[in-house]
């Protein structure tokens, strides 16, 4: 079984592309006052640099958070979480299953094209593989959560 942290680690290591080209992008193209030297000429900014490291730094704690996730739920919990969440949505059916495709490639390291990801064929031949999603009823601690929530960001939205 994998624990979160490599679970963490293999995200990060997946995301490396996404996360070199966000950090990049803010860095050359986030207008302010340059940096001094060499980078200032290189067009680099501390306004850029600031806010590279600042989404940079959320997109990592974001996929920590999701590999904890994954870990406390497991798969099967992460993708019903998921469905449910999706709810309103004509395409959550597909989207859950793209998600499945892509958490087994990055656990299992699948040999999959980016094609097959977004074939109809793919969402098809995974479904027909039988997964099942067990939907748990809502349990009265989950309505009581959800209440409270939504009279916090009632205070917060009245109260302003």
């Amino acid at each position: 079984m994998i624990g979160a942290f490599e679970r963490s680690s293999n995200l990060i290591g997946r995301s490396r592309w996404l996360l070199l080209s966000l950090l990049v992008l803010f860095l050359f193209v986030t207008p302010g006052e340059f940096l001094p030297g060499i980078l200032g000429s290189l067009g680099l900014t501390y306004e850029g640099l600031r806010l590279g490291g600042e989404q940079l730094a959320r997109l990592l704690a974001m996929l920590s958070s999701l590999a904890l996730l994954h870990q406390h739920l497991g798969t099967q919990g992460l993708l019903a979480g998921f469905h449910w969440l999706l709810a309103p949505f004509p395409w959550r059916r597909a989207t859950v299953v793209r998600l499945l495709l892509v958490l087994e490639f990055v656990e299992q390291k699948r040999k999959l094209g980016w094609r097959e990801w977004l074939s109809p064929e793919g969402d098809q031949a995974c479904a027909s593989d039988g997964f099942v999603l067990p939907m748990a009823p809502l349990r009265a601690r989950d309505r009581l959560l959800m209440g409270g929530l939504i009279a916090v960001l009632l205070m917060g939205i009245f109260h302003s």
